[in-house]
């Protein structure tokens, strides 16, 4: 992906949009299961679908643009989704507890299975069966 001016703001744009939908979706949970399960939940949630929603792009042909890249793949599902926020539950938990670690190590799980199936369903509906390629810019010194 070329970095340029364009791309920086396709990218800021995503992510403001992302954070406000995880802004959402926390508040939306914590007002349904209440504030300390629903933290935890709420970074299950976000995490599994923002790994779903980056699955699907890798996977359908139309987000190959380097704009819908910015916009989609590094702005939304980066806005969106939170590992920092695993990182601070593991923090907060105690010191390293294991329960804490069991849960840390499900949410990465889910987050794979999540891209996986995200990625899988999205090659079988486009026809795209081709290796995800991505534009790699070498650095030579």
């Amino acid at each position: 992906m070329k970095i340029n001016w364009t791309t920086i703001g396709l990218t800021f744009a995503g992510g403001a949009l992302g954070t406000l939908f995880r802004i959402g979706a926390d508040y939306g949970i914590n007002q349904l299961v209440g504030t300390s399960l629903g933290e935890l939940l709420g970074l299950l949630v976000v995490n599994t679908l923002g790994a779903g929603v980056i699955g699907w792009l890798n996977g359908d042909p139309r987000m190959t643009s380097n704009g819908r890249r910015a916009f989609w793949g590094v702005g939304f599902a980066g806005g969106f989704t939170t590992m920092s926020g695993i990182a601070l539950f593991l923090l907060l938990s105690a010191g390293f507890d294991p329960i804490a670690i069991a849960i840390a190590v499900g949410m990465f799980g889910l987050g794979f299975v999540a891209y996986w199936a995200s990625h899988t369903l999205t090659s079988r509906l486009t026809g795209n069966f081709q290796a995800v390629s991505h534009d790699v810019e070498e650095i030579s010194e």
